[in-house]
C-alpha cells in the first residue's frame, strides 16, 4: 500500500464518526416526534371527556411538521451516503490508476 492510499484511508476512517453524529440528529428528532405522537394517541384514547375538535390542532400540526422534517432528513442522509460512497469508490479507483501509472513509468525508466 503506497502513501497516497494510506493517506486516503486515514482521512476516510475519521469521517464516519462525525457523519454518525450528524446522522443521529434526524433519528433523535424522529424518536421525539414518535414519542409525542404516542403520548397524543394515549391521551386521546383514554380521554373520556368530549373535547372541541380544534383542541389538539397545534399539537397535530407540530407532530406532522416534525415527522415530515425527519423523513426528509433521513431521505437526504441516505442520498448523501450513497453519493459519498460513490465518491470514495471513485477516489480509490483513481488512486489505483495513478499507482499503476507510476509503476509503469518506473518500470520503463529502470529498463
Amino acid at each position: 500500500m503506497n502513501n497516497l492510499s494510506r493517506f486516503v484511508l486515514i482521512i476516510f476512517m475519521q469521517r464516519p464518526i462525525s457523519l454518525g453524529i450528524l446522522a443521529s440528529i434526524p433519528a433523535a428528532l424522529l424518536i421525539i416526534s414518535l414519542v409525542f405522537l404516542l403520548l397524543y394517541l394515549l391521551t386521546r384514547c383514554c380521554d373520556r371527556k368530549p373535547r372541541k375538535p380544534k383542541s389538539h390542532g397545534c399539537q397535530k400540526c407540530t407532530l406532522i411538521f416534525f415527522a415530515i422534517i425527519c423523513c426528509a432528513a433521513i431521505g437526504l442522509g441516505l442520498y448523501g451516503n450513497d453519493d459519498l460512497h460513490n465518491g470514495v469508490l471513485q477516489i480509490f479507483g483513481s488512486g489505483r490508476k495513478i499507482e499503476q501509472l507510476i509503476l509503469n513509468v518506473r518500470n520503463q525508466v529502470s529498463d
